[in-house]
């Protein structure tokens, strides 16, 4: 008689598969280098499916503030994306006066200086700031990107969410890493 494979609970079968298909959803099909190659549009894409603004009905369009990109390779992904029956619309914004207007603020291509410039200006203020790398968070910001090959793709910061009165989803918190505050951190 073969020797059986232990079962595997029906539970846990159709939470993995729950799992794998939200991310499917929230990456909408972006590639695995994306992240790696500074691509985070299809990320902005998913994320924005996850979080509620509190003036969202007022907004005709997702305006996403990009800081440290040209505008061709924009343009062109942008062009056919829709959440919640509302496009999307990006602008590129160097100074933190500039981000009026602004739902989410993409930080993943900008330089140190800029970054944290824009991200000071960004607190407390009903934006979804998006960086690179776990330092990004620590320094305040809401989500940051990992790079391959890190157990999770990205993280939220849970402290500055609360700060900036979005509210998001608990799918993208079973996503994403939660990021703890140090002492002293947003």
């Amino acid at each position: 008689m073969p020797a059986r494979s232990p079962a595997i609970p029906r539970k846990r079968l159709r939470t993995g598969a729950l799992v794998a298909f939200a991310w499917a959803a929230l990456c909408a099909a972006a590639p695995v280098g994306s992240v790696e190659s500074g691509g985070s549009d299809d990320y902005i894409v998913g994320f924005v499916r996850y979080v509620h603004w509190p003036d969202e009905d007022a907004a005709r369009a997702w305006t996403v503030c990009v800081a440290g990109l040209g505008a061709s390779e924009r343009d062109a992904h942008f062009a056919n994306e829709r959440v919640r029956n509302k496009p999307f619309a990006w602008r590129a914004v160097e100074d933190a006066q500039e981000l009026d207007g602004c739902q989410v603020l993409d930080l993943t291509r900008a330089d140190a200086a800029t970054r944290a410039a824009l991200l000071a200006g960004s607190r407390g203020r009903p934006m979804l700031s998006v960086g690179r790398g776990a330092d990004f968070c620590t320094a305040g910001g809401l989500i940051c990107l990992h790079e391959p090959g890190d157990e999770r793709a990205f993280e939220v910061n849970l402290s500055a969410i609360k700060e900036s009165g979005l509210g998001v989803s608990a799918r993208l918190l079973r996503l994403g890493a939660a990021h703890l505050p140090q002492d002293g951190t947003p």
